[in-house]
């Protein structure tokens, strides 16, 4: 009987030392998409980036690299430095130059017109690091579609 005692003993000693070692805060890819789309009269487009941390840890968003695919148009490139440090499981957003394009402007223009909105994907990579886990490139693609605020013929959502 003693024996046994003992040895659960030793057991529940060795578990609980166990959970005492150092834990790795779980580091996940960043879900990004587009909050708004603005086009001013003149000069580039502004493109607002919702930035979702999937991760256990903060992280801090450096660099973006991506291409915007508007309805089958040409692409649009954009790149941005940023220093947004987001926390663990939380979102912010970020703004993001992008160049203006007579076609892509057209099919925007026109597609005010349907209720099923204008099909987008947003692909690219994007820099991150937190405290605990260096730098990283993480992947994104994001497929949704934009739909005209009303009241407001130079807005996208």
């Amino acid at each position: 009987m003693k024996s046994r005692l003992q040895g659960w003993f030793l057991i529940s000693v060795l578990m609980s030392l166990a959970g005492c070692g150092p834990a790795r805060p779980g580091i996940f890819p960043p879900q990004l998409s587009i909050d708004a789309l603005r086009i001013p009269e003149q000069g580039p487009w502004q493109l607002v980036l919702r930035i979702k941390n999937d991760s256990y840890a903060p992280m801090t968003f450096r660099h973006l690299e991506g291409r915007l695919f508007v309805d089958g148009q040409a692409p649009l490139s954009m790149s941005a430095d940023m220093d947004l440090e987001i926390p663990a499981l939380a979102a912010d957003v970020t703004r993001v130059e992008i160049p203006a394009t007579a076609a892509l402007h057209k099919v925007l223009t026109d597609s005010r017109h349907t209720p099923f909105g204008l099909p987008y994907r947003l692909s690219g990579q994007v820099a991150a690091g937190g405290s605990a886990s260096g730098a990283r490139h993480f992947d994104f693609s994001h497929d949704d579609r934009f739909y005209p605020v009303p009241g407001d013929a130079r807005r996208f959502r």
